[in-house]
């Protein structure tokens, strides 16, 4: 998917408030809560908090893989 297609998906999901509830991830939180708000803070925690979990889950299953099949492990 180009750019183009991933900014007009994002606008439309932007505009349309009641998919909020349903299809918010930490992604489009970030960019909205910078864009419409400011608070560089709140964006910068919400994106280390996503990055953190992210190499926590990596870690955990890479430990499970090592495990199960180890030629097929990360480290």
């Amino acid at each position: 998917m180009g750019q183009q297609a991933q900014r007009t998906i994002l606008y439309l999901r932007c505009q349309s408030r009641n998919l909020y509830p349903v299809t918010d991830v930490i992604d489009t939180y970030v960019y909205r809560a910078l864009r419409v708000t400011g608070d560089i803070g709140m964006s910068a925690t919400a994106g280390l908090y996503q990055s953190v979990m992210g190499l926590i889950l990596i870690l955990l299953t890479n430990s499970l893989v090592k495990r199960a099949r180890p030629e097929s492990a990360l480290l």
